[in-house]
């Protein structure tokens, strides 16, 4: 009797894990450059829900910017960030972080990846502390809202940003220029 007993118990611990639940809205671990690329600025946050899942973790809301940061990647690694207006729900600004390995971090074929980009070079307004100068380069095309963030040292990419080219871009609507600040 007990050994039956323990098959009717391990038979039912089976069952329950195959119960059909519907799967929870996790990120999408498919998060690639060209889907960020192919998310829309403008996108209400359910279409971004919809392609990418929940984010890994959620920034804000700002009361002060009225913005909320959405966040995927691994780990405490972010590969790819959102920034959406908090009244309208909708994307303002994108960021993909180029990871070691990935063909992008060679500037050449980041900037050959736009060729309908008119870019222009300059130093970025953060100054490193210790090094007391920039140490980061920007590409970027203003009509098209697009910036690629260069580590002047290696000349190798860093990160792309998108920000809105319909408005300002400013700390409470784009990525970009949040990162883009003279901290001395």
């Amino acid at each position: 009797m007990t050994h039956l007993c323990t098959l009717f118990f391990l038979i039912l611990l089976l069952c329950q894990g195959c119960s059909h639940h519907p799967a929870p809205n996790v990120p999408d671990m498919s998060l690639t450059l060209h889907k960020v690329e192919n998310l829309a600025l403008g996108t209400l946050k359910d279409g971004l829900e919809q392609s990418f899942g929940q984010p890994q973790y959620v920034a804000g809301p700002y009361p002060e910017q009225n913005t909320v940061e959405w966040f995927y990647g691994k780990g405490h690694y972010n590969r790819a960030a959102f920034l959406m207006d908090g009244a309208s729900s909708r994307v303002t600004s994108k960021f993909w972080n180029i990871e070691e390995g990935d063909p992008e971090r060679k500037l050449e074929v980041a900037l050959a990846r736009y060729p309908q980009a008119h870019f222009m070079k300059r130093d970025s307004k953060f100054i490193h502390a210790h090094r007391g100068h920039p140490t980061d380069v920007w590409y970027e095309d203003q009509a098209l809202g697009l910036s690629i963030l260069v580590k002047k040292a290696t000349n190798e990419v860093d990160a792309i940003y998108w920000c809105s080219v319909n408005e300002a871009q400013k700390d409470a609507t784009c990525l970009k220029t949040r990162m883009d600040r003279d901290w001395r």
